[in-house]
């Protein structure tokens, strides 16, 4: 059996980057939901710190109990 990775491009296949990127995402929650339960910085630089667009940290706020 071929390998699938001579028929991916990791670089230019879409569903691959965005695999990817929600991979990195889940990887902040904990991050994120520290940095929330803190109490001391808006959603806004949340976002900035961590590195994550701003519905990524409102989601994770309206999910979360902190």
């Amino acid at each position: 059996m071929d390998s699938i990775s001579k028929y991916i491009d990791e670089k230019t296949d879409v569903l691959y980057i965005k695999g990817k990127d929600e991979g990195l995402h889940q990887g902040k929650i904990p991050f994120v939901k520290y940095l929330i339960a803190e109490g001391e910085k808006t959603f806004e630089q949340i976002s900035d710190i961590a590195g994550v667009p701003l519905a990524f940290v409102k989601e994770i706020a309206g999910k979360s109990k902190y």
